[in-house]
């Protein structure tokens, strides 16, 4: 009777697991989408002061557009943006070269995220300091330096947009709610979600020395990962079959989406991308 039990279990697993993978438009918490975030990850976070200061900066220049200032002000202002920007280049910096799972995670997903839109890290770099040189060349009455890239086309639309995202970005906050409204009827289901939550809380703690792993620690780590994203599938596709509404952690990471301008299948693709290139990178 035991290995009936078992073999009926091991038949609902495969089930839950084809329904998930069949699964349209779904954001798992992995990656990006993570609320499980690590202490240098967090560290990330524009604090609240900078964006201030960004914010008034950027009205000011956006005003500046309709009308003129003294030079003095034009040279301020670039000194200011300029210095405003070393904060999230830094942090660019310091993602690159993180120990963190997390961090180098996210950098190499943001990579892919832009080569998708066809521009580069680099590119939203340069276009960040031309913005303040353009400033402090209007100070100083010089001629404005040329944009490496035409102001009118749509690669510059996208690199205004990912420098306003790098320059206010945060670390994003998603809601964790994942429980089953029967959870008192159903303590299995419970219990699952605990462990689940447990086991992908300890991977993001290990993660934490991923850059002193040698390449078998690295590849362990990410297979790992790749166990607990199938458990997050199976939990929610077992959710689905209950009847139960999606939990809240869906709709807040729809909105990320929405942030970012793509879809969950797109998401998930650019996160394989990442795995990929870290996956890579370990080998070598």
């Amino acid at each position: 009777m035991g290995g009936g039990v078992w073999a009926e279990r091991a038949k609902l697993h495969s089930s839950l697991v084809q329904q998930a993978r069949g699964a349209v438009e779904e954001v798992l918490p992995i990656g990006p989408f993570c609320p499980f975030t690590s202490p240098s990850l967090r560290t990330l976070c524009t604090e609240p002061e900078q964006r201030q200061k960004l914010e008034t900066i950027l009205s000011r220049i956006d005003e500046l557009a309709e009308t003129t200032a003294e030079p003095h002000e034009y040279l301020r202002l670039g000194g200011e943006l300029r210095d405003a920007d070393s904060v999230w280049r830094g942090n660019l910096l310091h993602m690159r070269h993180s120990a963190d799972f997390q961090t180098q995670e996210l950098y190499e997903f943001t990579e892919a995220h832009l080569e998708k839109l066809g521009v580069s890290i680099v590119e939203v770099e340069r276009f960040a300091i031309w913005q303040a040189d353009a400033l402090e060349a209007m100070g100083r009455s010089r001629p404005v330096p040329g944009p490496e890239v035409d102001p009118a086309s749509e690669k510059a639309q996208h690199l205004r947009g990912l420098l306003d995202s790098f320059r206010f970005g945060q670390t994003q906050t998603l809601t964790m709610d994942f429980a089953s409204r029967d959870d008192l009827e159903a303590p299995l289901v419970a219990d699952e979600l605990q462990n689940l939550q447990k086991d992908h809380g300890s991977l993001i703690l290990m993660g934490e020395g991923y850059g002193k792993f040698d390449s078998a620690g690295k590849s362990i780590l990410l297979d790992k990962l790749k166990d607990v994203a199938e458990r997050w599938q199976v939990y929610l596709a077992r959710l689905r079959l209950m009847g139960e509404p999606e939990p809240p952690f869906m709709d807040s990471s729809r909105k990320l989406l929405q942030r970012w301008g793509i879809g969950a299948s797109d998401a998930q693709a650019l996160l394989g991308e990442a795995h990929a290139r870290l996956r890579q990178k370990a080998k070598g």
